[in-house]
């Protein structure tokens, strides 16, 4: 009895060292609001809406709820599934982004076209973690109209910084 009175000491010291890991690994994990709501009109041909709802990291991986909605008269082919985060040193640099973490997880799947007034809302995600020092924008593409023969890749006017949303 009095040697498993030593031990405890011990087995408490390393449950809450084990406690404290469990905690830094939850902290770790962080999923900012941001309710983007941005809008895409080249005339009745293309009109897209592009949404996004919240940004996650874990440490090792991001993810972001999205939303694409075709508000045109045309349907609208999804051609690539160049979907990501690109970061750029400013709030208003979009011609240089520094990095590109593309999404390898789309979920559901995206569909291969977008008829007249219909959407895709899913998760996408993947490896890396944005760096808290740049400014954040989401990139939605490539898409073509059925009625305009010039693609087109959407990149949010909205940025995240710091995990403070910046407009």
């Amino acid at each position: 009895m009095q040697r498993l009175r030593h031990l405890l000491p011990a087995v408490t010291g390393v449950l809450a060292v084990v406690a404290a890991l469990v905690v830094a690994a939850a902290a770790s994990a962080e999923t900012v609001p941001l309710n983007w709501v941005e809008q895409l009109d080249k005339g009745p041909t293309t009109r897209m809406t592009f949404r996004v709802g919240t940004l996650q990291t874990t440490g090792k991986t991001w993810s972001a709820t999205v939303e694409i909605v075709n508000r045109g008269n045309g349907k609208v082919a999804i051609n690539s599934k160049q979907f990501g985060i690109v970061e750029y040193a400013t709030k208003t640099e979009i011609k240089r982004p520094l990095r590109a973490l593309r999404a390898d997880s789309v979920k559901p799947a995206l569909p291969a076209a977008l008829a007249p007034g219909k959407s895709w809302k899913g998760t996408i995600g993947g490896p890396g973690t944005p760096n808290d020092s740049q400014y954040v924008r989401l990139v939605f593409g490539e898409f073509t109209s059925s009625l305009s023969p010039t693609s087109f890749t959407w990149i949010t006017d909205h940025t995240q910084h710091r995990f403070t949303i910046v407009i």
